[in-house]
């Protein structure tokens, strides 16, 4: 039996009895989690519409504020906040492309996934030369430094694409995206047409979880890898819905979601650089023995944790479950508040 059980069988009983019991579901970090990053949960928004600006416009805002910090150093701490950062607003722009609040933003898009992409080899590196670091191996030495000159090489040319002043450009989208959202959400219908194709868009996404989660393979880590992927996007669409009201309920679990995300993304990383050892031992002829035996002592213990790691996919499942209730729960907070007269009161948008 997990810990998720209860929840889970909740979860797929009754619709009118959801039960949650938080204090099973989260980890001992709990009480100090916070949805984005945030000391503490977000105030009522007036509507549903409302929520989603301000949700949209804090994404926004700190994409901005850890671009600035990146171009003061980049470190691998900042290079990770703006990557997440990037992600976490191309995934509000995708749940209002998915709700059709937005035609396909091409060039907004392109803009931003040209930045993420210049950022990612970057990140690579240095999260293997952090994990090198730990590795105490003479026959490394070459391959450290290797990685040293590519780190420097990547830096200039990601410093380049953060630099390029597209930020202007990309102010334009945002403001076109959020009046687009005020309009769809004057309609008469557009608080309705909010919340059920925002439950549509978590389920569709714990579904695709779901089935990838059922592909995985201890002996495939690459299936890890896609069940990673798929459940980032479902993780950053529950911080969004969490943030739309205070919802003690959904937050309570973002940790665990947290948690699940960094066991996986540790086996990825591990993949990586024995991926990066390997390519590099290719091209020497020395300590070819000391580079094949410290790859396969590298490979051994990702094995080991992917092998952990599968044990526990029941745990997952069960999770993804039970976030899902309580993503639908939120959105019924969210929509059961009584809107001012006139219609929703738009805050100023930021810049």
């Amino acid at each position: 039996m997990t810990r998720y059980t209860a929840k889970r069988d909740a979860a797929t009983g009754e619709a009118g009895k959801r039960k949650t019991a938080t204090g099973e579901a989260t980890t001992g970090s709990a009480a100090k989690s916070t949805v984005a990053d945030s000391a503490s949960a977000p105030p009522p928004a007036a509507s549903l519409g409302d929520g989603l600006a301000r949700v949209l416009d804090s994404r926004w805002m700190r994409y901005r504020a850890q671009r600035e910090s990146l171009l003061g150093r980049f470190s691998e701490p900042a290079v990770h906040d703006l990557r997440v950062a990037l992600r976490r607003l191309m995934t509000v722009l995708q749940l209002l492309h998915r709700l059709r609040v937005l035609g396909r933003p091409r060039a907004l898009k392109r803009r931003l996934k040209a930045r993420f992409k210049s950022l990612s080899r970057l990140r690579d590196v240095q999260v293997e030369r952090r994990l090198l670091a730990d590795t105490a191996s003479d026959d490394l030495h070459g391959f450290s430094e290797h990685l040293q000159d590519t780190e420097a090489r990547l830096t200039a040319q990601a410093r380049r694409q953060v630099e390029d002043g597209a930020d202007a450009a990309v102010a334009g989208h945002m403001a076109r995206v959020r009046d687009g959202l005020a309009r769809y959400h004057a309609r008469k219908d557009g608080k309705r047409r909010l919340r059920r194709g925002l439950g549509r868009e978590v389920d569709r996404l714990a579904r695709r979880a779901e089935r990838r989660l059922g592909r995985v393979r201890a002996r495939r880590p690459r299936t890890v890898h896609r069940l990673r992927l798929a459940f980032k996007a479902y993780r950053y669409a529950l911080e969004a819905i969490a943030e739309l009201q205070p919802a003690p309920e959904l937050e309570a679990l973002l940790p665990d979601a947290k948690s699940w995300q960094t066991r996986m993304g540790d086996i990825q990383d591990s993949r990586v650089l024995t991926s990066a050892l390997a390519a590099y031992r290719l091209d020497k002829t020395q300590h070819v023995a000391g580079l094949r035996k410290a790859g396969q002592h590298m490979k051994a213990g990702r094995m080991a944790a992917l092998e952990d790691f599968c044990e526990r996919l029941e745990d997952m499942e069960a999770f993804l479950k039970v976030s899902r209730m309580a993503a639908h729960g939120a959105l019924r907070q969210a929509t059961a508040r009584q809107e001012p007269p006139g219609g929703t009161t738009q805050p100023p948008h930021p810049g």
